[in-house]
């Protein structure tokens, strides 16, 4: 996960799944109160661009703990950007190892999706903290 946002020169894709294109004025994106409600306090589970699953947990303190199968536990922090509903992420002290990025949802299917309306990842929404991270 981590290695893949410090390729990442945009810093935004934080699940770093097959980019696929979409058009921003075909989705609905969360909002802070959505994001506050939704993804605060759970965790969401993906495959990252290097073929390894991952799971992260965003804890209500702003902490991300994460474990991937190709590297291991990590942590990270997340953020809201109230000015214009983003989620935030850091995942190292680089300049590109953080970014931002509008989030949508379908079940417990969550998207993030650029300021130009790409889908830079996708990961599956879990209640909770099941993996125990």
């Amino acid at each position: 996960m981590r290695d893949f946002l410090r390729t990442n020169a945009l810093g935004l894709a934080i699940l770093g799944l097959s980019v696929v294109s979409a058009r921003a004025e075909e989705r609905s994106f969360l909002t802070l109160d959505e994001i506050s409600t939704t993804i605060i306090g759970n965790s969401m589970t993906g495959q990252a661009k290097d073929g390894g699953g991952y799971t992260e947990y965003y804890a209500p303190d702003g902490m991300i703990r994460g474990h991937s199968e190709k590297g291991g536990a990590y942590k990270a922090r997340w953020w809201l950007r109230k000015e214009d509903n983003l989620m935030c992420f850091k995942y190292g002290d680089g300049p590109f190892d953080a970014g931002c990025t509008r989030l949508s949802r379908s079940g417990d299917k969550v998207d993030f999706v650029l300021m130009d309306g790409t889908v830079e990842g996708s990961a599956t929404l879990l209640s909770g903290n099941p993996k125990k991270l």
